[in-house]
């Protein structure tokens, strides 16, 4: 339902004046109802499992704008409830825009952050092809947020035959980083001893953990009890101990992204758009909490993307690479989505990967194929199929792929229904 009101506002302030401010009230409601299963049982971002999952990318909300007088202001805000998150309403943007002129548009609150190609609109599904974005881009493994407090500025350039943007952008974000956690102390002996074997973590560096893929995992057949491990300085023992743990204490904790910025460069004509993008951000270490994997410092992050739109082929393409200082790999990941329409119904595919850098521990990676069917039922109201084959690497155990919880030790398929609306 769209709600077009013409309010007259008339403050104490202005009343001698009689002077009046015209201001438009939009409503939109959105909503996806999804439903999801895969033949493993790791669990897979949206927390999709080998039973029947409802709740994971499932979501409802309403965006609300105001809009003044023109060259003028806009406020909006979109107010979500997230299946994953037990349908708590939450807000996720809100943020004021100042028209400045016909060229030059400021925003400032809670949005989007900027470099992402569908940033904008992730969370209204009947605004792209896929029932989810790409997870090896837009997942938690990523980034682990996609919205920002803070202020950006479009400033365009037009000529006769496009249009090029020029976006600065500044903020801080708080996220909800998983992580894997100690559940001791990992400077204490005696702590470690008392530890059950299926319950310990890693407690090397990073040097140390490469060391430790080097050897020879034969020689792990028996690896024996951890106290004598430590004892006989046998890493491989800890490290086997660890391959058959991963993903047993997974936790979510806050971190801070902050003194962000950076600068999106887009090209755009009537059928295609293209951006060339830089976003850098420290993240500090989390205070009190021992890690497997930690990001401390400078974080940066590239992207080059571009989104196709003519007569009736339509292609997505984004490549992203994330630099960071810490124990955590660099990473570049990316995928490219191909479709075509045929009256209502348009089929696509697309070729996803997520891999790092560097293939020192701790990583994952993975490459996936989404085979989806999209089909419109009116100008409003979307239905979807997908089947999504991965293949998860990396990991302690070479399968892990970007699962949140579990390790699928092969390949994975994953099947998908969904209902779209945007009314």
């Amino acid at each position: 339902m769209n709600i077009r009101l013409k309010i007259v506002l008339t403050s104490l302030l202005t009343a001698l004046s009689c002077q009046t401010y015209a201001v438009d009230f939009n409503l939109n409601s959105i909503f996806s109802g999804v439903f999801a299963i895969s033949d493993n049982e790791a669990e897979y971002v949206g927390g999709i499992k080998n039973k029947p999952n409802l709740d994971g990318d499932t979501s409802a909300g309403i965006q609300l704008t105001l809009r003044g007088d023109e060259p003028g202001w806009q406020l909006t805000t979109l107010l979500l409830a997230k299946g994953e998150e037990s349908f708590n309403l939450e807000t996720d943007t809100a943020y004021l825009t100042y028209y400045a002129s016909e060229r030059t548009t400021v925003r400032a609150g809670r949005i989007k952050f900027p470099p992402m190609l569908a940033a904008e609109y992730i969370e209204i599904g009947f605004a792209y092809p896929w029932i989810r974005p790409p997870a090896e881009v837009y997942g938690p493994a990523t980034l682990g947020f996609d919205t920002m407090t803070g202020i950006d500025l479009v400033y365009e350039i037009p000529f006769d035959a496009f249009t090029i943007r020029l976006q600065p952008f500044f903020g801080r974000s708080e996220f909800t980083q998983g992580v894997g956690l100690f559940p001791f102390d990992p400077t204490n002996p005696d702590a470690i001893d008392a530890i059950p074997l299926t319950d310990l973590l890693a407690v090397y560096s990073s040097a140390e953990q490469a060391e430790l893929l080097a050897l020879d995992a034969a020689a792990a057949s028996n690896p024996g009890a951890l106290a004598a491990a430590i004892g006989s300085g046998s890493s491989l023992a800890v490290f086997t101990a660890l391959s058959e743990l991963l993903g047993h204490d997974f936790d979510y904790v806050t971190a801070v992204a902050d003194n962000m910025s950076g600068l999106n460069i887009i090209w755009s004509n009537e059928f295609s758009t293209f951006r060339l993008a830089y976003g850098r951000m420290t993240v500090p270490n989390i205070p009190d909490a021992k890690l497997t994997e930690s990001i401390d410092g400078l974080v940066e992050y590239f992207s080059f993307a571009g989104e196709l739109d003519w007569n009736n082929l339509i292609s997505y393409l984004e490549i992203i690479r994330r630099n960071v200082a810490g124990d955590v790999p660099d990473l570049r990941a990316g995928y490219l989505t191909l479709g075509y329409r045929f009256g209502a119904t348009m089929p696509h595919i697309t070729f996803a990967a997520h891999e790092p850098i560097q293939r020192g521990l701790p990583y994952v990676e993975q490459e996936s194929i989404i085979f989806g069917v999209r089909h419109d039922l009116n100008s409003s109201v979307a239905l979807k199929i997908e089947t999504q084959h991965i293949r998860p690497k990396g990991g302690f155990s070479g399968s892990q792929g970007i699962f949140i919880d579990g390790t699928p030790g092969t390949d994975v398929n994953i099947f998908s229904l969904a209902v779209d609306m945007f009314f």
